[in-house]
C-alpha cells in the first residue's frame, strides 16, 4: 500500500511510476469520488478512487454524490489457480 496524495504534484505518485504487474489500484487520501475503475493506458491496470465518506472540503469534487455504503463487492471464482500443497508436520 502507497499513502500518497494524486493532486499535489510534489508529493505524489504518478501512476507511470507503479509497475505494470499491479492488476488494481484504489487510490486512497483523496476527496473526490472517482469509484468506477479507470484503465491507466499503456500501463495495464485499472485504478479506482473511492473518495471520502463525508464531504470534509468546500471543493467542487466534494459537491459530488458519495457512494460510503453502496458499495458491494462480488465474488468471482477463479477458474485455474496456482498448485498448492499443504501439510502438516507434527
Amino acid at each position: 500500500m502507497v499513502h500518497r496524495v494524486k493532486t499535489n504534484p510534489k508529493n505524489a505518485i504518478n501512476e507511470h511510476f507503479l509497475p505494470r504487474f499491479l492488476d488494481f489500484i484504489v487510490w486512497g487520501h483523496e476527496h473526490e469520488c472517482l469509484i468506477d475503475p479507470q484503465e491507466v493506458p499503456g500501463m495495464g491496470f485499472h485504478i479506482s478512487q473511492p473518495g471520502s465518506s463525508v464531504a470534509t472540503s468546500l471543493i467542487d469534487g466534494e459537491s459530488k454524490p458519495k457512494h460510503g455504503n453502496q458499495y458491494r463487492p462480488t465474488k468471482i471464482p477463479l477458474t485455474s489457480v496456482r498448485p498448492f500443497e499443504y501439510t502438516e508436520v507434527r
